[in-house]
């Protein structure tokens, strides 16, 4: 128990002693809130600045890097796809096949009939399929008689890149999606020069470090200063996450993931 004539002898004994050590926390208190407002607080102030910025620049990137590596991993596998049908469609033909069939559309059509009914008559009177008569046409118009390896790998990317473009132009607008399909290009080039690369791998390593090249430029035009290394190690790592939960749920959404 407290006894209360010794207590408010014990404080009247002491009201100064209290007055004076209240003071002087108080003053200590105010020039430490003080130095901390003018010294440290504003070097606090600007690591948060530095962390949400830092947040963001990351988050661009992540975003970009899985963006593009999603379209030449597609655009990778399409070309694969595509030029194992053509050359199959080709080599079913075989050259004379392929002049004799090219020969009766020129004849056709110098005779003044439409493209579309020019290859309908012959795949009515050749009973091959309408879809390889397309095929083959199609190829005839923008290759000629060159059947060359070369030739048809070429037509098959542009063929790919020119896609690209369409699917890109009224989403992001005609120089996005231009500048999407010299990438693409570039990307199958140097892909098809590497006879034993993993599309997967290839479109990983492509990305990271196209993005380390180019990125680096934009943000310093915005006053942020990243180097090549530090880009590419965000993006390879937002892409090697994006590849591992895709693989672990393949009925994941990728769009929602690259929002995310």
């Amino acid at each position: 128990m407290i006894s209360k004539p010794l207590f408010k002898q014990s404080v009247k004994a002491n009201a100064l002693v209290w007055a004076l050590v209240t003071f002087a926390t108080c003053f200590m208190l105010a020039v430490i809130i003080i130095v901390i407002g003018n010294s440290e607080g504003s070097v606090i102030r600007s690591a948060m600045v530095d962390a949400f910025t830092d947040d963001y620049v990351e988050a661009q990137i992540s975003g970009n890097a899985m963006t593009y590596y999603r379209i030449t991993d597609t655009a990778l596998d399409t070309y694969g796809q595509q030029k194992s049908g053509l050359d199959a469609v080709l080599a079913a033909a075989g050259e004379d096949g392929y002049a004799q069939l090219t020969a009766a559309y020129d004849m056709l059509t110098g005779m003044g009939q439409p493209d579309d009914a020019a290859r309908a008559t012959i795949a009515q009177q050749s009973g091959v399929d309408r879809v390889y008569v397309d095929a083959l046409v199609d190829y005839y118009l923008a290759n000629g008689s060159d059947l060359s390896d070369e030739a048809v790998s070429e037509y098959v990317l542009n063929g790919v890149a020119d896609g690209v473009y369409e699917q890109l132009t009224d989403a992001y607008g005609e120089e996005t999606a231009a500048e999407a399909r010299a990438m693409m290009t570039d990307a199958i080039g140097k892909y098809l020069a590497q006879p034993d690369a993993d599309a997967d791998e290839f479109a990983a390593a492509y990305i990271s470090e196209m993005l380390g090249q180019s990125m680096p430029a934009v943000l310093a035009e915005q006053g942020l200063t990243y180097t090549a290394e530090e880009v590419q190690s965000v993006a390879a790592g937002a892409i090697d996450d994006f590849r591992g939960r895709l693989l672990l749920d393949p009925d994941l959404d990728a769009d929602a993931l690259i929002a995310e």
